[in-house]
C-alpha cells in the first residue's frame, strides 16, 4: 500500500468516505497505534470485506447474491418478508429453495460464512 504521509489529510477523508458507504464497518482505534497503522489496517479490513463480497458476486447466482448481501451486511436476523422483497420472490416455498441452494454453496465456500434459520423469526448469516 503506498502513500504519501504529506496526502495524509486528503486520504483520511477519502477513508471517511469509503466507510460512510460501507455500512458494517466499524472503524475501531487502538490506543497508542499510530494514525498510520490504524489507516493501513482499516484499509485491509475494508479489502477483505470487498474481496469476500467480490468472490460471493462469482459463485452464487443473482437472487442468491441479493439474499446472502442482505443476510451478510446487516448481521442480524432478516425476517422472510423482507427477503421474499429482496429476492423478488412470491411465497415462501420459492425463499425455501432458494435459502437450500443458497446453503449447499455456502458449504463449499466457507469463507461466505452460513445461513442459519432463526425459528419464528427469519434467517441469519453466521461465521463471518
Amino acid at each position: 500500500m503506498d502513500f504519501v504521509m504529506s496526502d495524509v489529510p486528503k486520504l483520511a477523508t477519502q477513508l471517511s468516505t469509503i466507510i460512510q458507504q460501507t455500512p458494517t464497518y466499524r472503524p475501531h482505534i487502538e490506543l497508542g497505534r499510530s494514525f498510520a497503522e490504524e489507516l493501513v489496517t482499516a484499509l485491509e479490513k475494508i479489502n477483505a470485506k470487498d474481496s469476500i463480497i467480490d468472490k460471493a458476486e462469482q459463485v452464487l447466482t443473482p437472487t442468491e447474491f441479493r439474499i446472502w448481501r442482505m443476510l451478510y451486511q446487516l448481521g442480524t436476523v432478516v425476517d422472510t418478508e423482507t427477503l421474499l422483497e429482496v429476492s423478488d420472490t412470491k411465497t415462501e416455498a420459492s425463499l425455501w429453495v432458494h435459502m437450500r441452494r443458497l446453503r449447499n454453496k455456502l458449504i463449499m465456500y466457507s469463507e461466505l460464512g452460513n445461513v442459519v434459520t432463526v425459528h419464528g423469526k427469519g434467517y441469519m448469516c453466521t461465521g463471518l
